[in-house]
């Protein structure tokens, strides 16, 4: 069973991906998937960062792996949006 803390990594890399290539799309980007999947890379590893600095969490790699994960299907979810709905 994937513990909840990597189901919520693997959410927010999901939702960081989808919402920048859907604002990069919308500001007139014709191939956003790089900066979004960059993004929730970004995300990420600033969470883990702030984790280890912090001494408030746990870094840990899992995480960062759940994160972009999540990241490389938001990518997989804009691109699909935008073929199959011609926008």
């Amino acid at each position: 069973m994937i513990a909840r803390d990597k189901k919520l990594h693997f959410i927010v890399g999901t939702g960081t991906s989808v919402f920048v290539y859907g604002a990069l799309y919308w500001l007139g980007f014709t191939t956003p998937a790089t900066e979004a999947f960059l993004a929730a890379v970004a995300a990420g590893a600033c969470k883990e960062l702030w984790d280890f600095l912090s001494g408030k969490g746990t870094p840990e790699l899992a995480d960062f792996w759940y994160t972009i994960a999540g990241g490389a299907l938001g990518v997989i979810i804009g691109v699909s949006v935008v073929v199959n709905f011609a926008l």
